[in-house]
């Protein structure tokens, strides 16, 4: 069991806490440069999963798809906000970085995942109560 540290995020605590209960080991802000040359938010060692919680509103609340219009017309406003502001200028960075993250993660066959919100975060914890 891990004592609170200090964080970002509520819902990074509250995720910790969930997997404390579970007795299920985790490694914080785990980087590693081989295989995911990020700081992943969980690395779950003991089932070899990497997880990212993309709750911020940095993250939007999915991934850009340079496809879709909507998100090309939307990371255009961002960039001209981020002419004039470092919030923008970091929304911009870290919509696009998660691109390139869940590319390496799957360029790399890695146990991915992702959770978008609090109500993901709670799926997730049911989920690994079954499987363990």
């Amino acid at each position: 069991m891990r004592s609170k540290i200090h964080i970002c995020s509520k819902d990074e605590q509250y995720f910790m806490d969930e997997l404390d209960k579970l007795n299920i080991s985790y490694k914080y802000r785990y980087f590693e440069i081989v295989n995911y040359p990020y700081e992943c938010d969980f690395y779950l060692d003991q089932y070899n999963i990497y997880i990212e919680l993309n709750i911020s509103p940095f993250h939007n609340n999915h991934f850009y798809d340079n496809t879709c219009q909507d998100d090309i017309d939307k990371l255009q406003e961002l960039m001209q906000k981020a002419k004039t502001s470092s919030w923008y200028e970091n929304a911009v960075r870290i919509w696009l970085k998660d691109v390139e993250k869940r590319d390496t993660a799957k360029k790399n066959n890695l146990n991915y995942v992702v959770l978008w919100s609090r109500q993901e975060i709670k799926f997730y914890i049911n989920y690994l109560k079954e499987i363990i």
